[in-house]
Formats: structure tokens, sequence, C-alpha cells
């Protein structure tokens, strides 16, 4: 696990070399697109664009879903990206984020950085990663969620409506078990940004790699690479 984290740690250097104006602009396409609420036209402009943005070294997968939602029932698309010439023997890291957006009745929410920054951070990473995937002995894959936010009311019965289905999906075919790291990127983009240590890395065993990524980047920042 420990060598996962600093091939993540190396794979998001790559994005060292990609200014903030490629990703800035990134994200105002997909802010041009509207809403993005599931089944909605920004939805699938999004969608579409996430899939242009991927080159042919990428394998994608769209995972349909029809799933009930306090408002009737709901098509969710995931999207699944795995980089095609990867050293998958030593298992997969999992960079994820969600690509629809909040409903908000009577307005219209965007959410830049919930999760449009996250998706630009994503899609400009996987342009330039063939440049790192030769030193890789993992596996890359880039899931693009659906259906994250409440219908209605957030609950554990009206939210992350495609996340839980292919969690349950690879649950059952034995999937899950072939990651061996899985970072969700979410609520990025602010001049503030944090990344606290919230009770669920202490209580599902991630606290470990959470200490390694901060020690990680203090040391980082004690030799000015920040």
């Amino acid at each position: 696990m420990r060598l996962a984290i600093i091939t993540v740690v190396c794979l998001l250097s790559v994005l060292a070399t990609t200014s903030t104006q490629t990703i800035e602009s990134t994200a105002d396409d997909i802010l041009s697109f509207g809403t993005r609420i599931p089944g909605s036209a920004g939805n699938r402009l999004t969608r579409d664009y996430v899939i242009d943005s991927l080159n042919d070294d990428w394998e994608v997968k769209i995972q349909k879903s029809h799933q009930n939602t306090p408002i009737g029932e709901l098509e969710f698309q995931n999207i699944i990206a795995t980089y095609k010439h990867s050293n998958d023997h030593a298992g997969k890291i999992v960079l994820a984020a969600h690509y629809d957006s909040k409903i908000i009745p009577g307005g219209e929410f965007l959410g830049a950085t919930d999760s449009v920054v996250p998706i630009s951070i994503i899609l400009n990473l996987a342009k330039d990663y063939v440049s790192y995937a030769k030193n890789s002995k993992y596996a890359l894959q880039l899931i693009f969620f659906d259906g994250e936010e409440a219908i209605e009311q957030w609950s554990d019965s009206d939210s992350l409506y495609g996340s839980k289905h292919l969690a349950n999906k690879w649950s059952e075919n034995g999937k899950l078990s072939d990651i061996k790291l899985f970072i969700l990127l979410d609520l990025i983009g602010t001049k503030d940004c944090r990344f606290p240590n919230f009770d669920i890395h202490k209580t599902t065993g991630t606290n470990e790699q959470y200490d390694l990524l901060r020690s990680i980047e203090a040391s980082l920042r004690n030799h000015n690479d920040l």
C-alpha cells in the first residue's frame, strides 16, 4: 500500500507540467453545459466531453443502471476508463470524481468545486499520463460517477446511486479486490483547500495512507517543491 501511495504522488506530479489555465479552461468548458443533474442535457454533454477528452490509450466503458428515486426511475451512467498499456499484475489505482450536479428547486447549481475542478484535474492528468505509465507497476483506472448527489434529500437511500451500484457489481464479481488504492477527488478548487483527517479514515483503515500523504506533502514543502 505504501508503494501505491508513492505511485499516486508521482502520478499527480505529472500535472506539474500542466498550467493552471489549462485546467481552468477544461472546467470552463464543462461549466458551460449548465446543470448536470441525471438525465439532463448538461449531464449528457458532460459525459460526451469526458469520453471525447480521453485518447486512444484509454479503454472507455459506460456502466448503466436504472434505479428508483424519490421522483421515479432514473438512468445513471458511470464512465470507467482504464489505461490500455498498464502493468496490472500488482492491482489497480483508481482516481474518481462524480460528474452530476445537485438539484436546486427553482435554481441552477453548477458545482465548480463539486465536482468540475476534480474532473478537470483527472482529464488533464490522463492526457499526459503516457509519459509516466511505463514506470508504474499498477494499472490506472479513472471513474466518473453519475448520481452522487441526492435527488431530494441526502440519505442512505437517496444518494450515491452510481457508485453504490458499481461497488455492488464489482463486489459480486470479485473486482473490488483488484483495487489497491481508491482516491476520490471532491470539493477541490478553492485557494484555501484543506483535506482534514476525518473519522472515516480511522474507522475504515485508511488512516495510515492519509498520514503518509501528509508527510510527503510536508517533505515537498520543506524542499520548496510545492
